[in-house]
């Protein structure tokens, strides 16, 4: 199981209209599985805070697990297609990394066993178990 926390723009990015500020959102995926945060706009320096939960389990055994997650940073727009930024891929390799990537803090947790424990652990841990319960049902 691999949970990644969307934190925040790592460092400003200038305007990309003259209108209005920007409006970011980000897209994260996992082994075919695609994320993505609420738009925050009007910002140049978003702030989103919001964890995401990829399960590796699978019932069929032919496919293969990647360990290579994608992030993409887009500028949303209201009357036109959003432009993609920023576009990385890192590869998930150990438990509990903060990361930046495409410009986006990011928080990361790989879990194999014992989820209990890292739950007991983290500060958020009833966000996580509310989300493990969303993603059960």
């Amino acid at each position: 199981m691999l949970i990644v926390k969307v934190i925040s723009i790592n460092s400003p990015i200038k305007k990309s209209d003259f209108i209005s500020k920007n409006n970011f959102r980000v897209e994260i995926e996992y082994n075919k599985k695609v994320y993505t945060t609420n738009t925050r706009w009007n910002t140049e320096n978003p702030q989103w805070n919001e964890i995401f939960i990829f399960n590796n389990e699978t019932i069929d055994t032919t496919i293969k697990i990647e360990n290579t997650l994608k992030v993409r940073l887009y500028e949303e727009n209201i009357w036109s297609k959003s432009n993609l930024l920023e576009e990385e891929s890192i590869n998930i390799d150990s438990n509990n990394i903060n990361y930046i990537v495409s410009n986006v803090l990011i928080e990361y947790n790989l879990i194999d066993r014992n989820l209990d424990s890292f739950l007991l652990a983290h500060d958020d841990c009833e966000y996580y178990k509310e989300k493990l319960d969303n993603e059960v049902e």
